[in-house]
């Protein structure tokens, strides 16, 4: 089984001088190749973004369906005499599995 190192350094001068280093210790016993690659920028509050929406979400569900609940329950109130009225009303677009 390969064994994988990824070590992540600052860019600051003396970071970048103990890895070149490290590279050239490396490269004199042979003991393994060494790659250098950068990793692009994340932005910033993402994330945070992503996570306040996903509340909003959550609060706006909860809050739809007491309103979709209380818009049948006053439905069945006012059409008391016709059940299937009530129901025929309460599809949507005329799908029972909506």
């Amino acid at each position: 089984m390969t064994d994988l190192w990824l070590i992540s350094v600052p860019l600051d001068k003396a970071s970048l001088i103990s890895v070149e280093k490290l590279k050239r210790t490396i490269a004199k016993k042979n003991l393994a190749s060494c790659c250098r690659f950068s990793i692009p920028e994340l932005k910033v509050g993402i994330l945070d973004s992503l996570l306040s929406v996903s509340d909003d979400l959550s609060k706006l569900d909860t809050l739809t369906e007491s309103v979709i609940k209380k818009t049948y329950q006053c439905m069945r109130e006012v059409m008391e005499q016709s059940d299937d009225k009530v129901l025929e009303n309460a599809l949507a677009n005329g799908d029972p599995d909506r």
